[in-house]
């Protein structure tokens, strides 16, 4: 007489660990994507889900509303969908807990309902600001099948009987503030798109309106948060501390300045990577608050794709990074070489290889021209050298930035503060700094 109910009671259980089985996966899949939106976001490498402009991982993760939500909460889309995962995986087990030792289900069942219902609610918004972007990120709607899974099994065949609205609510968002708290710390130090450009707003007021007697240099670091002030002090230090490795200018490379301009930057980016258009904004903003030749920039490439950067380990099968630095080699040193980056870069979420052709080679002759030398040996030379001398650097990712034959922190401050200085890091304005942190000085 009590096979109906023991065979109830198995189904549900067998259910619950379908559940379990879900946030597990759900759990792996946001820690996967939290992982790669570090990489890239360091200068790695694109992830796997980057396969073409329009299913694209990347450009959804660094999306003006990604950044808005990092920013006000600390931690990034990825860590949400963690905490959302683990959430689940513990009403999972106490579901089995309870179902074994015969007690009311109630309260966990609703907890449950109200944790995968705000789950469904946000994956559907998240999925329309997705298709309003004209960009879809397969790991982002992996995890939304995923909440919808366990949204079936929480909301059909289950009775909340005896359960009460409050205790769920108190249980799921207690459950929720915890693991925030304990999310906030690696979601904070995971970098943030806008952190380059926070520190530049003094600048077109600083250097440029000394007053005679003046130092441009501390009154520029003075206007720093003290928080900048600290890591331009850190940058200085690593700086201070990097091999010197003498080159001379490659007239042909220069995006601005000269030959003989005291202080000589090298940039080496992936047309495909953030923090490199990040830099690059930068550069224009310091560009238009310094005196002419006072800096020269040097552009170089690294295209983070083995199909023509043999220290990398995988492709997108874009084509568009190794298009980008070739285009760009062949283009360089010339105002429409830099036009053409500037533009890449601000198309960078949509860009694909006809709108590459249509912005570099307006004309069929251009076109030609320009396929031409793209597809020449002296090309494919020109992006090794540039390759082998970002390795003799150490490159870790891009961008790579190096002054004066060291490499430096591409943190905005401080690149400008050694403008001002002339390329002097040794220069008086900087004593206003504080000592660097202990772990910098023992890198």
């Amino acid at each position: 007489m009590n096979k109906a109910p023991a065979a109830s009671a198995a189904h549900q259980t067998r259910k619950y660990y379908i559940l379990i089985g879900i946030a597990l996966l759900a759990l792996a899949l946001g820690i996967y994507q939290w992982i790669e939106l570090i990489q890239i976001r360091t200068g790695g490498s694109a992830p796997l889900c980057s396969l073409s402009a329009k299913i694209n991982c990347a450009t959804v993760w660094n999306s003006p509303l990604a950044d808005k939500v990092h920013d006000l909460t600390g931690i990034p889309f990825a860590g949400w969908g963690v905490a959302w995962a683990a959430i689940v995986l513990l009403i999972g087990i106490e579901l089995i807990i309870l179902a074994r030792k015969g007690n009311p289900l109630g309260t966990a069942i609703l907890a449950l309902r109200l944790t995968t219902g705000f789950g469904v609610i946000t994956a559907l918004t998240l999925f329309i600001y997705s298709i309003g972007i004209g960009v879809i990120c397969p790991t982002c709607f992996l995890f939304y099948i995923l909440v919808v899974a366990a949204a079936i099994i929480a909301f059909r065949g289950h009775k909340a009987g005896g359960g009460q609205w409050n205790h769920a609510l108190l249980q799921s968002a207690g459950l929720l503030l915890i693991l925030l708290a304990v999310l906030l710390f690696p979601g904070r130090n995971t970098p943030q798109q806008s952190q380059d450009l926070a520190t530049l707003n003094p600048l077109g007021k600083t250097a440029t309106d000394t007053k005679p007697g003046e130092d441009p240099l501390a009154k520029f670091l003075l206007t720093l948060s003290p928080e900048a002030r600290q890591l331009v002090s850190d940058a200085r230090a690593v700086y201070r501390a990097a091999p010197l490795i003498d080159r001379p200018v490659d007239i042909n490379r220069l995006i601005t300045g000269n030959a003989r301009s005291p202080v000589h930057l090298i940039d080496w980016i992936d047309i495909r990577c953030p923090h490199c258009k990040h830099l690059e904004e930068a550069l224009t903003e310091i560009r238009h608050a310094t005196p002419a030749n006072s800096w020269s920039e040097e552009g170089r490439h690294f295209p983070l794709d083995s199909e023509c950067n043999p220290n990398m380990t995988r492709s997108d099968g874009t084509h568009v990074a190794c298009l980008a630095a070739k285009m760009l080699i062949c283009l360089g040193g010339s105002p429409k070489g830099h036009q053409v980056r500037a533009t890449f870069f601000q198309k960078q979420g949509h860009l694909d290889i006809g709108d590459m052709w249509e912005i570099a080679a307006a004309t069929p002759r251009q076109r030609k021209n320009l396929e031409s030398c793209v597809s020449s040996q002296a090309t494919d030379n020109m992006l090794q050298d540039d390759i082998d001398y970002a390795m003799q650097h150490h490159i870790q990712g891009t961008p790579l930035v190096v002054i004066n034959g060291r490499q430096a922190p591409g943190y905005p401050p401080f690149i400008y503060a050694m403008i001002i200085a002339g390329g002097d890091s040794n220069a008086e304005g900087f004593k206003v700094l504080p000592p660097p942190r202990d772990q910098v000085t023992d890198h």
